[in-house]
C-alpha cells in the first residue's frame, strides 16, 4: 500500500503534558504543527459520537471543553482547536448535542465520512476524535456493551486510504469490546501512520509495583490494564511514545 502522509509520534515528556482534557487538544495542536499563537490559525477537527444527550456524559465533558475551552483550579484555559463538523450516532435522542450544534453554528453530518471531508470527497479535518461512549446500545451474551467505537473508526479509515493522508486520531474509552477489532485498530494506525490515543477517563494512572523513570528515560509503548464489567474483560489504556 502506498504511504500515507502523516507526522511524527510523540516524545514522552509530550505525552506526559497530555493528563487531561486539555491534554486531547494539545495532541491535536502538537500533531497539526500549531503551536498555540494567537497569529496562527487553530486546527480544524471532527468530533464523532455515539450520544450527546445527558449533561456530563462523555461527549458533553469532552466537546464542550474542545470548544470553549476549561477552569483547572482557578485557570481558565481557552481551546486551541476549531470543532468544525460533529457526527451523533443516536442523532434523535441526542437533543443537547443538537442544541449546542446549532448555537454554535457547527453543522451535523450524517454521516462519519461526510463530517471527516466536510461534505467534499477528500480529508478535510485536521484531527479526529471519537467518543464512543454512552447510548441505547445492546449487549452480548458475555454483558459486552456493544459501543459502534470500531464502526465509527473504520468510517474514518476508509477516508484516510481514499485521501491517502491521515490525522491524528483521539479515542475515548477502550478501543473496542472485542479483541480483534481492537486490535485492528491498532494495527491499522500504524500502517497508515498516524497517531493515536486510545483508552479511559483516566490517562494516568499508579504504577504497581512502583517504578520511578528518569523523565528522559526512553519508552517505547506503555500499557495499562484493567478491569470491567460490561467491556472487554480487560480493558487497555495505550499511549505511544518516540524513543529518543
Amino acid at each position: 500500500m502506498e504511504a500515507i502522509e502523516s507526522n511524527s509520534l510523540f516524545t514522552r515528556r509530550e505525552m506526559l503534558g497530555m493528563a487531561s482534557a486539555a491534554g486531547l487538544t494539545a495532541l491535536i495542536g502538537v500533531a497539526a504543527g500549531a503551536i498555540p499563537q494567537q497569529s496562527q490559525k487553530k486546527v480544524r477537527i471532527a468530533c464523532l459520537t455515539t450520544y450527546w444527550a445527558a449533561p456530563r456524559s462523555h461527549a458533553d465533558w469532552i466537546i464542550t471543553k474542545l470548544l470553549d475551552g476549561y477552569w483547572w483550579q482557578g485557570a481558565y484555559t481557552p481551546s486551541r482547536v476549531e470543532v468544525v463538523s460533529v457526527y451523533i450516532h443516536q442523532l434523535e435522542e441526542s437533543g443537547l448535542g443538537q442544541k449546542i450544534c446549532q448555537s454554535k453554528g457547527i453543522p451535523i453530518f450524517n454521516t462519519v465520512g461526510e463530517a471527516v471531508t466536510l461534505g467534499a470527497e477528500d480529508l478535510a479535518v485536521d484531527g479526529v476524535v471519537i467518543v464512543g461512549e454512552h447510548g441505547n446500545y445492546p449487549t452480548d451474551l458475555q454483558g459486552h456493551w456493544l459501543l459502534p467505537r470500531w464502526w465509527i473508526y473504520n468510517q474514518v479509515v476508509r477516508v484516510f486510504e481514499r485521501s491517502k493522508r491521515s490525522v491524528p486520531v483521539f479515542n475515548d474509552k477502550h478501543l473496542s469490546y472485542n479483541w480483534d477489532d481492537a486490535k485492528w485498530m491498532f494495527d491499522k494506525s500504524r500502517e497508515l501512520n498516524f497517531p493515536l490515543t486510545g483508552g479511559s477517563s483516566i490517562p494516568v494512572y499508579y504504577r504497581k509495583p512502583e517504578i520511578e523513570l528518569p523523565i528522559d528515560t526512553p519508552i517505547k509503548h506503555s500499557i495499562v490494564l484493567g478491569g470491567t464489567a460490561d467491556e472487554e474483560p480487560f480493558s487497555m489504556l495505550l499511549t505511544y511514545f518516540k524513543p529518543s
